[in-house]
């Protein structure tokens, strides 16, 4: 069933105009244009939305992902380029960065208000004339002398400094993907591009146990906990030595067993329901939780190594 561009809007987040602009790049055309002129959209149409929202969430340009989708380019190989493409960039960031920093703020001028100065410019602060400090060689006004003795007595006794607080590393990534077996995998390959550029590298003993641990939740939400045309979400952050993951769908009804609860029989043969199996022997810590207003949670936690 075709969407109209407001209902696809009102979804995805993103305004019609945008849309429209993604149709007139060729980046995004809709499955058909009405009579009244109207555009409208299909479940290809939609994923490739999806696609798109979620490449540029993660800062890849609209030409590069023009190129992606047309030469049916990876995903995680164009993301890997472009965190090259901006690790080539830092420098020039820093250079910068720290430049704006020798400059600083512009100091304040005692006896300076702020008005609109002859060019009419707001916010500037300026001398008006006929206003002297003391090293013009004339006795300056009491308002601006006491205004000199306050910006002195800031400069001279500082508040005396905080005792320093060790930071505690907290980094966050959450993303919603359509309920297909596509979308799955997409969050798969997201989550392990992301915890490699958290310091996670491709390979290693955790990221290849979060792999599994992202694989099998969202199996699961999209096979028992899918609802048409709501999408199942994913989160992933790392709070200090603590890797968390956390799958949420909106079938709150069909609620896996809980963490201890003794596990169903599963026939010898059967091809599925070992998923939760997999996630107790593999998580250190799991849970179902409630997901509000609708909906459940399968979080897995991780420890890292030191």
């Amino acid at each position: 069933m075709d969407q109209p561009i407001s209902e696809v809007a009102r979804m995805s987040g993103v305004t019609a105009r945008t849309l429209r602009h993604y149709d007139e790049t060729g980046l995004l055309p809709p499955a058909r244009v009405g009579a009244n002129g109207y555009r409208y959209y299909e479940e290809h149409q939609l994923l490739l939305l999806q696609q798109i929202l979620v490449l540029r969430a993660l800062g890849v340009g609209l030409p590069e992902i023009g190129r992606i989708l047309s030469e049916q380019v990876d995903e995680v190989d164009a993301l890997r380029g472009h965190h090259r493409q901006l690790l080539a960039e830092r420098p020039r960031w820093r250079l910068r960065h720290a430049t704006a920093g020798r400059l600083g703020p512009p100091r304040p001028v005692a006896g300076a208000v702020r008005s609109r100065d002859p060019r009419g410019r707001r916010g500037i602060a300026y001398r008006p004339p006929g206003v002297c400090v003391r090293r013009c060689g004339v006795r300056a006004s009491p308002l601006v002398r006491g205004a000199e003795r306050r910006h002195r007595g800031r400069m001279t006794s500082p508040s005396p400094p905080k005792a320093p607080q060790a930071p505690l590393a907290v980094r966050l990534f959450s993303q919603r993907f359509s309920s297909t077996p596509r979308g799955a995998r997409l969050a798969r390959r997201l989550v392990l591009h992301q915890l490699d550029a958290w310091g996670v590298p491709h390979g290693s003993e955790v990221s290849d146990t979060a792999a599994l641990l992202v694989a099998e939740l969202a199996a699961n939400a999209v096979t028992h906990g899918r609802v048409p045309g709501r999408d199942f979400e994913v989160t992933a952050g790392i709070r200090g030595r603590t890797l968390r993951i956390a799958v949420s769908d909106t079938r709150g009804e069909l609620r896996p067993h809980a963490p201890g609860d003794p596990y169903p029989p599963v026939p010898p043969l059967a091809e599925t329901g070992r998923g939760l199996l997999l996630v107790d022997a593999l998580a250190d810590r799991w849970d179902v939780l409630d997901r509000a207003p609708v909906g459940k949670t399968v979080v897995a936690e991780l420890d890292l190594p030191r």
